[in-house]
């Protein structure tokens, strides 16, 4: 688990993750409802993650992606649906244009 940033103004990675040089994208294919917490926590550290659900059962995927854009919602980040099971979270400070 990822922990919360040490300051709001410039977070810290957490544990796991590397120091930050530039932005930085994680992609994550979720197989536990588990990994929707480490999805908005490492948003919380200004983190893109781009997930694709193919490896969960389609209910499954439905409310991991529910879960964690009520996470985005408390943390002011945003999600955005890239495809069929592929989605898009940011936090606050990300600009997401789609073409």
């Amino acid at each position: 688990m990822i922990t919360s940033a040490a300051s709001p103004v410039q977070p810290q990675p957490g544990p796991g993750y590397p120091r930050l040089h530039g932005p930085e994208v994680l992609v994550m294919a979720p197989t536990t409802m588990a990994e929707a917490e480490q999805l908005i926590e490492a948003v919380r550290c200004n983190r893109t993650i781009v997930i694709n659900l193919s490896a969960l059962p389609e209910a499954a995927g439905q409310r991991l992606v529910d879960y964690a854009c009520g996470g985005m919602a408390a943390i002011d980040g945003q999600s955005h649906q890239l495809g069929l099971g592929v989605f898009l979270f940011t936090s606050g400070l990300t600009r997401v244009e789609a073409a």
